[in-house]
């Protein structure tokens, strides 16, 4: 899609996608909220060095059609996108956000982290886990525009932890003033969770201990990791970054508004991107939910299962919703049978790992290279594989060595 499209066909563009798209689901509804405003980015003109200009506010038209939309239509039930054209379009989308130039209002903040087990100094099972944790921070420095955007490292240990160590001595050196790691102090960010909510909401009473004792009961670190995600996201705004993904080019066009991937294929949504304004209403009604919740051991209740009763209930309800849907291409590519074969070349998160020819090795490098102009995603998540060694002809290897070449660093 041409940057320069204007309003009127953006219109028409935005809206054959939603009707064919918005509700639709890949592979047993595999969905991604993404902004309004986002979609008002495709309108605008070039510059002499042929770069789009930055990112417009969406038009009022568009802005009036999206509430119709979300009130009256239904999922739909189909098990792919219906051909070609719709991933083509959403495609599309996703090439037209290289073109832009987003100005950022503040500082943009991408969010990851780790909470270790108390008291251990790695994780029981895991295979080269500071390898593992560090593909993200330097697809982050790779890929992002870092003299905008940030990157917290937030752990329940201090800098000093060997682990922690390990993963980020090859990088501070250089790169040390876009990367900052950030004790988790689950109490302090509770604390201050509470101070916000309870000043517009005056609905619950003892809002810190309870969500305390939510807190606290988890017994499955992915639970909480799940609770910190909110928090953070809650207090301070910016994105949050599964540590098991990568990140293929600039997050910037989103920075700014409420999402969450939403790529639900067999199981729970496993939401591996959000993003949010500081005490947006996304994770105010996230918040909400988790109160109602309750003490819960379920896995991933607070997390996938969450979001998955937040998403079904804005599709089946007339009220205002707080995001927009559309299809899960625009985050995880290789999620979408039939999208592009640059996407069915990359292999699912248990195969990243694995080795692989050198043809299609090539290939798969090629898809995750900041510089490449093939991208359909923003990302690359490889689902929690922590067991699996990484393999000298795998995909990961290959990640790894990109990031050292484009930013001069040698790991030991």
């Amino acid at each position: 899609m041409d940057p320069t499209l204007g309003t009127r066909t953006l219109l028409c563009l935005s809206l054959a996608s939603l009707l064919h798209l918005a509700w639709a689901t890949c592979e047993a509804s595999n969905l991604l909220q993404l902004p309004l405003g986002t979609l008002g980015a495709l309108e605008g003109g070039r510059d002499s060095h042929g770069k789009a200009d930055a990112i417009s506010l969406s038009s009022p038209e568009f802005s009036a059609l999206l509430p119709k939309l979300d009130a009256k239509m239904e999922p739909l039930t189909v098990s792919n996108l219906k051909g070609d054209l719709d991933c083509t379009m959403c495609l599309q989308m996703v090439h037209a956000f290289r073109n832009t130039r987003p100005t950022l209002k503040h500082p943009g903040v991408i969010h990851t982290g780790i909470l270790l087990p108390e008291g251990a100094g790695n994780f029981d099972g895991w295979v080269e886990s500071a390898r593992k944790l560090r593909l993200l921070p330097m697809s982050f420095l790779a890929s992002q525009d870092l003299q905008n955007v940030k990157l917290y490292f937030w752990a329940n240990v201090e800098q000093t932890h060997p682990l922690i160590q390990e993963i980020f001595a090859p990088l501070l050196e250089q790169y040390g003033k876009y990367i900052e790691i950030k004790r988790f102090d689950a109490a302090a960010e509770i604390k201050k969770v509470c101070s916000h909510y309870e000043s517009n909401t005056q609905s619950f009473s003892n809002l810190t201990e309870e969500l305390v004792k939510i807190y606290e009961s988890q017994e499955l670190v992915d639970s909480q990791s799940d609770l910190m995600r909110l928090f953070l996201l809650y207090n301070y705004g910016g994105a949050w970054m599964d540590s098991d993904t990568l990140l293929v080019q600039s997050l910037s066009p989103l920075l700014e508004e409420d999402w969450a991937a939403y790529i639900k294929r067999f199981g729970p949504n496993p939401c591996a991107l959000s993003s949010s304004k500081p005490q947006s209403k996304f994770t105010t009604a996230w918040l909400g939910y988790i109160f109602q919740l309750g003490v819960n051991m379920t896995w991933a209740a607070y997390g996938p299962h969450s979001l998955d009763t937040m998403v079904h209930e804005i599709q089946h309800s007339v009220a205002n919703s707080t995001f927009q849907v559309l299809p899960g291409c625009f985050f995880e590519g290789v999620s979408n049978k039939g999208a592009r074969a640059a996407d069915e070349e990359i292999p699912r998160g248990r195969q990243f790992f694995n080795s692989t020819s050198l043809e299609s090795l090539i290939r798969r490098r090629n898809y995750i290279d900041p510089r490449s102009r093939n991208h359909s995603t923003f990302g690359y998540h490889w689902h929690n594989q922590w067991w699996n060694k990484v393999e000298d002809s795998s995909m990961a290897n290959a990640a790894e060595k990109l990031y050292c070449e484009l930013l001069n660093i040698k790991l030991k």
